[in-house]
């Protein structure tokens, strides 16, 4: 019942289902970034010819289908959800009920735009989920400004320009979110929305987060106007630009976060 309120809300808001795979290759995570940061914390399979790894979140599969063919700024914002299984290898003092679990179904989707759109795409987001939580019977919740970690990617301007835009995007939207120094992602801020329980217990649920660093390990670009075929099928390696091509900014959003969860995948409950 929640997976099909949440499909109807985001089909309405312009998202397309994808179904990305749960063993990924181990190179690809080490190019977005991820094996450095989570790499202990990952399930991996080695046959000898071909090392992979389940997959602990699906923002690099996103970014490959976005990858899949040039895309050019009329298609933009091009936007993915996914109901996606993730398994992460936590820690068994960490694991909460069904509040922290090593196997879970995720509410997640990314949105690829250009730099001027960024603010827009994520006051539309504050305003579906302020609606789906209201939906759900939660009126009231808080919401935190997760700034950058001392564990980074990216340079300090590209994260000076993306704490901006989250905090303008909330303003926008008649929040003014608190600021958690240094709980962003490796990659980016994140917005974070949590909600109270009976005995006002807080829970973070849904989170948006900007992204300036992904797309550009993944060598993720879209073709800017003015169009020109001959010279925008040449695409630059990491680091490098041309001037007819530009890389998106990547959003991603959760609304609910886990819909289901399992302790531990391999035990029998």
């Amino acid at each position: 019942m929640l997976e099909d309120y949440v499909r109807r809300k985001m089909r309405r808001a312009g998202y397309a289902e994808v179904r990305t795979p749960q063993l990924l290759p181990k190179e690809l995570w080490g190019r977005s970034g991820h094996l450095d940061k989570f790499g202990e914390h990952m399930f991996r399979v080695d046959d000898g010819e071909l090392a992979m790894a389940l997959k602990p979140m699906s923002c690099p599969c996103h970014v490959q289908i976005f990858n899949k063919g040039l895309r050019s700024w009329r298609e933009l914002p091009i936007r993915y959800a996914e109901f996606g299984a993730c398994h992460r290898n936590e820690p068994s003092g960490s694991l909460h009920g069904i509040m922290r679990t090593r196997a879970f179904e995720q509410d997640d989707a990314h949105v690829f735009c250009r730099e001027q759109d960024v603010e827009g795409e994520v006051a539309c987001f504050i305003a579906l989920l302020g609606e789906a939580y209201r939906d759900l019977g939660f009126p009231d919740y808080e919401v935190a400004l997760a700034t950058r970690p001392a564990a980074r990617a990216g340079d300090d301007a590209t994260w000076d320009w993306s704490e901006a835009k989250l905090g303008d995007a909330a303003r926008r939207c008649g929040l003014a979110p608190q600021i958690n120094s240094g709980e962003g992602a490796f990659y980016g801020p994140k917005l974070e929305f949590a909600l109270r329980d009976r005995l006002r217990r807080s829970w973070q649920c849904g989170t948006v987060q900007l992204d300036g660093v992904l797309p550009q390990r993944l060598e993720a670009f879209y073709a800017r106007a003015p169009w020109r075929r001959a010279s925008v099928l040449a695409v630059a390696g990491p680091g490098r630009g041309r001037a007819d091509l530009e890389r998106p900014g990547r959003i991603r959003r959760g609304r609910v976060g886990g819909v289901r969860g399992c302790r531990d995948p391999g035990r029998r409950l």
